[in-house]
């Protein structure tokens, strides 16, 4: 991790100093020496703009670790600070996110323990409320969801089982035989996405009480799934990432990917 060397921009004065030092030592690998400096750096009125200013600094001569320094202030300096103060680095350094996601049931609590497990706050695209804990969602994994399991483009040819929509999918053989996905339902690709983000909120709802802190699949049923030829779908919850995998496990119109060809699964 680069350091502060050439940080003409920050006065080594007061609060300013104190927090380049917190961070200093946090990317030196020294937890303790964080905390000592940071102690004298716990925020009045107006210090939120000394640590705002200090990561504006960072970020602009190196954007590029912007993640990885939101990932490690989250860990070793924000956790006693007000919430207005987490936000505000949040939004610096996770691209608004901050202010994006603490609504409603999700706190700065929440997001506070999402980037101590390392999850980049710009990816989030939905957050359920288990318990006490709360579950994340990214792009990352939806996009994986979505091109593994209903368009079928990623991982052609491996085990695998799709979406039914009323959007075929083909995968053509070696020998160019075109073997198209049997399963299909009236819902197209797009709106099969939109009822996955939903169905994984409820099945999160309906099974967890935290976010578990090491990998889980479970299976869950969907009430209304059945009138899409869907009678099971397995989610996986990852301790890093949050929601990991979603896919269809049984049904009329899920066919599992063995053998060469599509097989039924009921």
């Amino acid at each position: 991790m680069v350091g502060w060397i050439g940080f003409s921009c920050l006065p080594v004065v007061g609060g300013m100093a104190d927090i380049r030092d917190a961070v200093q030592a946090i990317l030196n690998g020294d937890p303790l020496g964080a905390a000592m400096n940071a102690a004298g750096a716990i925020p009045g009125p107006g210090d939120g703009i000394k640590i705002t200013g200090a990561i504006v600094c960072y970020t602009g001569k190196f954007p590029w670790k912007a993640r990885e320094l939101g990932v490690l202030l989250s860990k070793e300096l924000l956790g006693p600070l007000p919430d207005t103060i987490k936000i505000q680095v949040w939004d610096l350094l996770f691209d608004g996110a901050g202010s994006r996601l603490v609504r409603g049931e999700i706190t700065p609590d929440h997001l506070l323990e999402m980037t101590k497990r390392g999850v980049d706050l710009a990816d989030v695209v939905r957050i359920t409320k288990v318990g006490q804990d709360a579950i994340p969602l990214t792009k990352t994994q939806l996009d994986h969801i979505v091109n593994r399991h209903i368009t079928g483009t990623e991982g052609i040819g491996d085990p695998t089982t799709l979406f039914p929509t009323s959007e075929p999918v083909v995968w053509s053989t070696v020998t160019g035989i075109s073997l198209q996905y049997p399963g299909t339902s009236t819902l197209t690709r797009e709106e099969m996405r939109e009822k996955i983000v939903d169905w994984i909120d409820e099945a999160l709802r309906a099974t967890q009480s935290e976010w578990p802190k090491q990998p889980k699949n479970l299976a869950y049923s969907p009430p209304d799934a059945h009138q899409y030829g869907i009678d099971e779908i397995v989610i996986g919850i990852n301790q890093k990432t949050g929601v990991g995998t979603f896919y269809p496990s049984k049904g009329p119109q899920v066919f599992r990917w063995y053998n060469k060809k599509w097989n039924p699964t009921v």
